[in-house]
């Protein structure tokens, strides 16, 4: 048969790699293959021998539960959740949660393929070992041997008990399981699933956040609990175990293994979202995938994906700084310099903040590239002055079509925000913020805005006290 090489090295790193115990029993209950965990897991990672080839009954504390699993096997085609109580090399009890589908050839059962995780899961993330490299000695292996391995592991990986799935440096599903593709009701139309980013199927997208910051990390999923979203919108709660496999320090591939939860389960995330900042909606994640799309380039589309919830924590340590600055000792115009100064370095090319006065004019504080406004900016600056209300263009490139937006453009903004500051219900001035249209950055998303009206609330007493204090007149 005719394999490609690349993709047994992926199925080869997958199945051997894999962060739960997976095994191949083939005829009368003998294991045929493991692969690396389950090897650790029964001690038996320094003496592969004692393990492969073996009886699966020796290895059990009641061995007619084999017996039995293989009866039903044959009469069911596979089971879930089958309690079973391994023996350690050494004399220890693993209980497990055995997954199993059976292996035929015609009518007649020749095997299983088997996946197993703790009964009791205790174990943190970080005290699960991730393993890399050729576990299963590809390299030394014959052409004869390899397209044996070839057809074990992709009939392993497509006719799985349970939904496995690859994700690559972009973010996209390459590899996915007849299960999982059922499962989640792409089926008749793998081409909808498969090469999609993996954050489009997850309802919360927060603890999809999260998993991709840890797998890019290259730290592993120990039964995470997570709500997908099949093609019908029906919302399936799961867990996962996942790992990633690295390239030296580079991210290359997940190997996730999802199991399904009762509908009514309760999913509980190590992540506390009593309070949510926004997010800006673009990271990339639809950015059309291209063949020779380098590493480079396909890992920033999977950070900047990231970096959706790195967000909030850069957000909170430039906000606590802006403080610090404004609680400073010196003239309200030299503060309020330094916050647009960190300001035009963090979230834009050019801050400001207006101050106007009752018989017209007022005061201009500006830092970055360009501060300043003109007619255009200066026209949504009144805007936000006259109503109390942000006012913003937060993509003029998508809209040149407008005369707002066609202005501008010709004044080399691409991105304004300008949000009024408040001191109790009065506007007392505002501040603008502006991308240029050549600048990396050109666009502004929620997140931005939410941080614009925020900092703007924190300046408002610092405006108010000044015109206390007959320094500011308006």
């Amino acid at each position: 048969m005719t394999f490609d090489e690349q993709e047994l090295e992926t199925l080869s790193d997958y199945f051997g790699n894999a962060p739960v115990a997976l095994h191949m029993l083939g005829a009368d209950a003998v294991v045929a293959r493991a692969n690396r965990t389950e090897l650790e897991t029964l001690g038996y990672q320094d003496a592969p021998a004692e393990y492969l080839g073996h009886d699966l009954r020796e290895f059990v504390v009641e061995p007619r539960r084999v017996d039995e699993m293989l009866d039903r096997l044959a009469a069911e085609g596979e089971l879930q959740d089958f309690p079973l109580t391994l023996v350690r090399r050494d004399g220890g009890l693993v209980p497990v949660r055995l997954f199993t589908s059976g292996r035929r050839d015609g009518d007649r059962l020749v095997g299983d393929r088997a996946v197993l995780i703790p009964r009791d899961e205790s174990r943190r993330p970080k005290d699960v070992p991730v393993f890399q490299g050729d576990t299963l000695a590809l390299a030394g292996k014959s052409r004869e041997e390899k397209e044996a391995l070839y057809r074990d592991l992709k009939d392993f990986f497509q006719h799985a008990p349970v939904s496995l799935h690859i994700v690559t440096a972009d973010g996209r599903v390459r590899y996915t399981s007849a299960r999982e593709l059922e499962a989640m009701g792409y089926a008749e139309s793998p081409e909808d699933y498969i090469g999609h980013h993996i954050a489009e199927f997850h309802a919360d997208q927060a603890v999809i956040d999260e998993m991709l910051e840890n797998l890019v990390s290259g730290a592993p999923l120990v039964d995470h609990r997570a709500k997908l979203r099949t093609r019908d919108g029906r919302i399936q709660p799961v867990f996962i175990y996942s790992s990633s496999r690295m390239n030296g320090g580079d991210f290359v591939n997940t190997r996730c293994f999802t199991f399904p939860l009762p509908a009514d389960a309760e999913v509980e995330s190590s992540i506390h979202r009593a309070f949510v900042w926004p997010r800006n909606e673009d990271y990339g994640l639809h950015a059309e995938p291209s063949a020779d799309l380098s590493r480079e380039a396909a890992m920033s589309l999977a950070l900047r994906y990231v970096a959706g919830r790195k967000r909030p924590e850069e957000t909170l340590g430039f906000l606590a700084e802006c403080s610090r600055l404004l609680a400073g000792t010196s003239d309200l115009g030299t503060r309020l310099r330094e916050v647009l100064r960190l300001t035009a370095g963090y979230l834009a090319d050019r801050a400001a903040v207006h101050v106007p006065a009752a018989n017209g004019g007022g005061a201009t504080w500006s830092a970055g590239r360009g501060a300043g406004v003109g007619g255009a900016a200066d026209a949504l600056l009144q805007r936000a002055l006259a109503g109390g209300i942000t006012h913003a263009c937060l993509d003029a490139g998508a809209r040149r079509g407008e005369e707002l937006e066609r202005s501008l453009l010709a004044e080399g903004v691409n991105a304004l925000l300008v949000a009024p500051i408040l001191v109790r219900g009065t506007v007392a001035g505002a501040l603008s913020l502006a991308r240029a249209a050549d600048a990396e950055r050109t666009t502004f998303g929620p997140a931005d805005l939410a941080l614009a009206e925020e900092l703007a609330r924190r300046l408002a007493p610092e405006l108010e006290i000044a015109r206390l204090r007959g320094e500011l007149h308006g």
